[in-house]
């Protein structure tokens, strides 16, 4: 049920890197550890391409930000160019959706369309060694914050849950260092709540983050993030305002609180202050995000008291 783009293999990834009417746009960083990988050392382009530019593919390594850039360029640009996508962290599942998240004067932009979904995706999972600790805990919580609100979406379809319920078994499991597993359920994740829905995690994050940034710029607000701190608190909230979450968790067999334990992990009580804080302040946003209107439980203005609850810090 839950469909990817073909994954291809670690030499044919780098052949393709070799040729001559490829594009590789990536980070001049990554430029010694992509040699490693690959068996070659393709040459790195620091920009998209240039109108006048003869290609036949585009090929992005990045986060989720590049890739939906780069998403966004070949669906404006060069239609017919094929686009081949490698994350350098799990979390977006960006290489896997149809999806392109367009961040615009602090505005979250969600563009759908068949012409955002590459025609491939690659995996290096040694990319992720050099990754802190710290960010590798945000882009799990982001995994995980799309394995529950697909599998909770009231978009979902039966088999739709049935795929995503295994999903969040395996993330149970999941150990922090098995960097090739959270890469593949990354995309299982993202793939299938963009075949459902998102919910009042990322109607949440799309909204703090834009508001934790302006007044907080040398904190380094992410989406990643903000999903990782309010995974515990909108599934207690899911819980206790609509018995929907606890039918569809008993009914798929899946362990409310082995579920809850593992995301209290994610939480940090200083990041959730911070946005307590700020919920306050775009209220009104949050309850007209459209991630927010397709949550498990309804959400009205009064509902997002609950986070305001000291009972919640």
């Amino acid at each position: 049920m839950i469909k990817l783009p073909h994954l291809l293999a670690i030499d044919a990834l780098g052949d393709l890197c070799r040729r001559r009417d490829s594009w590789v746009w990536a980070s001049s960083r990554l430029a010694t550890r992509l040699g490693d990988e690959l068996s070659c050392a393709p040459t790195l382009r620091e920009e998209l391409p240039a109108s006048g530019e003869r290609i036949a593919r585009l090929v992005v390594f990045g986060g989720g930000t590049r890739i939906d850039r780069a998403k966004r360029w070949r669906a404006k640009q060069r239609s017919c160019v094929e686009l081949l996508a490698v994350p350098t962290i799990w979390g977006s599942g960006a290489e896997a959706t149809a999806i392109a998240v367009e961040d615009r004067d602090g505005e979250k932009t969600i563009h759908v369309a068949d012409a955002y979904l590459p025609d491939a995706r690659g995996m290096l999972p040694d990319l992720a060694q050099c990754v802190s600790t710290e960010r590798k805990r945000y882009a799990s919580g982001d995994v995980w914050a799309h394995a529950l609100e697909g599998f909770l979406s009231p978009l979902a379809s039966e088999g739709l849950r049935s795929d995503l319920a295994a999903v969040v078994r395996r993330l149970l499991d999941l150990p922090p260092d098995a960097h090739r597993e959270w890469f593949e359920i990354s995309a299982l994740s993202a793939a299938g709540q963009a075949q459902s829905s998102a919910g009042l995690i990322h109607g949440l994050a799309h909204t703090l983050e834009a508001e934790l940034r302006s007044g907080q710029p040398e904190e380094g607000w992410g989406h990643a993030r903000l999903c990782a701190t309010l995974l515990e608190p909108v599934m207690r909230f899911n819980l206790q305002a609509s018995g929907r979450s606890s039918e569809l968790l008993a009914q798929y067999d899946l362990p409310e609180d082995q579920i809850l334990d593992r995301l209290g992990g994610y939480f940090d009580a200083r990041d959730y202050a911070a946005c307590r804080a700020a919920i306050e302040r775009v209220r009104m946003r949050i309850l007209r995000d459209p991630s927010t209107r397709t949550n498990v439980a309804r959400v009205g203005r009064d509902a997002l008291d609950f986070f305001l609850a000291d009972v919640c810090a």
